[in-house]
């Protein structure tokens, strides 16, 4: 794969950026987000592809990271059906307060391309596209607060 870089720094360059890292896996995807922006993530179009990734393969897993599940089942009721409908693809878990990282936002496809948000409160981020040295830094910080992290005891009641 080639390398390939691209900024956006509006909303519909973002969700056009992640769509392009979401079809561009075919094993697993990790998303870290302080703030999932539903606007983001919670689109037709996002979940839509985030369904065909996981529908796509056997082996193909979805992990997210949130800070506050509770706000995360309120703001992206869709990504959490589909995690209970594709329990099998599709992980969610919160991170615990003593790890937790900056206000950042990144999705890490197959350890190969990088979509990053430094700030969520701002859509303005780069897409890292084949940049394995970029994504490995970020799956293993991923890993690292994966290991530590837990779903919910009351997430699977949580309403969607």
């Amino acid at each position: 794969m080639v390398e390939a870089d691209y900024s956006f720094s509006d909303l519909p360059k973002a969700q056009d950026t992640v769509l392009k890292a979401i079809a561009g896996a075919s094993r697993n995807i990790q998303l870290y987000a302080s703030l999932v922006d539903p606007a983001l993530f919670n689109s037709e179009a996002t979940v839509a592809a985030l369904s065909h990734f996981a529908r796509n393969s056997r082996v193909a897993s979805l992990r997210i990271l949130v800070e506050d599940h509770k706000l995360f089942a309120i703001r992206n009721p869709f990504v959490l059906a589909l995690a209970h409908r594709l329990s099998g693809h599709i992980e969610i878990r919160s991170v615990p307060f003593e790890i937790r990282n900056s206000n950042d936002c990144y999705l890490v496809s197959d350890q190969r391309s990088l979509w990053y948000i430094p700030d969520c409160d701002v859509v303005s981020g780069s897409y890292h596209e084949g940049d394995r040295v970029k994504a490995q830094k970020y799956f293993e910080l991923f890993q690292y607060c994966w290991e530590r992290s837990k779903q919910p005891e009351d997430f699977r009641r949580l309403a969607f």
